[in-house]
């Protein structure tokens, strides 16, 4: 019932439904369960991020074609981080079916966005290799789609909103790291029309450049790109 119920949220039907298992099972759960927290889904995700970066990246640069690469890195970043990830997974209900430790479970996690983040990554490696070689990526293309059709479309129309500075700041956290600087490296155009070029730094250093219309923007932007890195 388990697997039957996400196949049809994600629009894919396991032939080895132990791959769909493991991508859902938080290594709390492996470690409180299985007396092994290497039985969890992290090996999945290090696979699915990268997937996910590629598909992503695939259909906007389909998509744009006359966009310089600074742009497109920022929209992809937009669209992949964890917060967006996690947020269009939870729209579609996905997080439910996380399976987290006991010492996880009071903590609400099935709601925090970066461990369902986490797990829709390794949801993606485990469409991949469940799928036969020839038809694997455009199982995954659907199935991306499917999770953030709708998250590619507001990023894509400007209208999707990311607060990436403190996505950022969260993620960098989440490795132990508070050394997050901003810092307006360049200004230019008249007083009416100024633009503004910002650098962040992570432990002094330099981790993306953005630009904008704002001093807030052009810090948005830099965050975006760091992002992108980071992830």
């Amino acid at each position: 019932m388990l697997c039957a119920e996400i196949e049809k949220l994600i629009g894919h039907t396991f032939k080895d439904q132990n791959l769909l298992k493991t991508a859902l099972t938080h290594s709390s759960y492996a470690n409180d369960y299985y007396g092994d927290k290497n039985l969890s889904n992290e090996r999945l995700e290090f696979l699915g991020d990268a997937f996910l970066d590629a598909i992503v990246g695939d259909i906007l640069f389909k998509r744009f074609p006359d966009v310089d690469e600074g742009v497109l890195t920022k929209l992809r970043a937009e669209i992949v981080c964890e917060k967006a990830l996690g947020n269009a997974a939870i729209k579609l209900g996905l997080n439910e079916f996380l399976l987290v430790g006991k010492g996880e479970s009071h903590k609400d996690s099935k709601n925090k966005v970066s461990l369902v983040s986490d797990m829709v990554e390794a949801i993606l490696a485990a469409v991949y290799l469940d799928t036969s070689p020839d038809k694997a990526i455009e199982e995954l293309q659907k199935v991306v789609q499917i999770i953030l059709g709708e998250t590619i479309e507001l990023a894509c129309s400007g209208k999707l909103q990311i607060d990436t500075k403190t996505t950022l700041q969260e993620h960098c956290q989440a490795k132990g790291i508070t050394d997050i600087q901003y810092k307006i490296v360049a200004e230019s155009g008249p007083d009416h029309n100024k633009s503004f070029t910002a650098e962040v730094y992570i432990n002094g250093r330099p981790a993306g450049r953005g630009e904008g219309k704002s001093k807030k923007e052009a810090e948005a932007n830099a965050a975006s790109v760091a992002l992108s890195v980071e992830e």
